[in-house]
């Protein structure tokens, strides 16, 4: 039976840098990293042969990330449109989105849009502001009031 969502999982080219920037620019805290790979682990992922990888576990409140990097086979980076389908996105919750908005700016973080207030429907009293990582992940922080 479902009882939740354990974490969250992102395929990235580049396993320093986006420790970089989940943990040094937005803030999650490292819990550890871990690497391996081998047939077994291959084929639980849906692969063919042998894979290798590096992954870092990252901590959002009671939330979980895992950053994956995979060394062999590697990965491609793909263009991808919000629209496309099997796109995803990842939402934080965040207390005081405009002071965050404007520190990550400082810090060079690109936004899509300065934050969004709802002011009516379903979301009223939703504030939320996308950007990407490095990967191009797109990334939502949510204030609700």
């Amino acid at each position: 039976m479902i009882k939740g969502v354990h974490h969250h999982g992102i395929i990235v080219s580049d396993l320093e840098k986006s420790i970089k920037f989940y943990r040094d620019i937005l803030g999650l805290k490292l819990n550890y990293t871990n690497e391996g790979g081998g047939e077994e682990i291959a084929k639980a992922v849906g692969m063919d042969g042998t894979v290798y990888m590096r992954e870092a576990h990252l901590e959002a409140g009671k939330d979980h990330i895992e950053l994956i990097q995979y060394v062999d086979p590697k990965g491609k980076p793909y263009d991808r449109l919000p629209c496309d389908v099997g796109n995803m996105h990842i939402a934080f919750r965040v207390s005081n989105i405009y002071k965050l908005y404007d520190e990550l700016q400082k810090k060079g973080v690109k936004f899509n849009t300065s934050p969004v207030e709802e002011k009516e429907g379903p979301l009223k009293g939703w504030i939320w502001v996308y950007l990407k990582d490095p990967d191009g992940v797109t990334i939502e922080f949510v204030e609700q009031h």
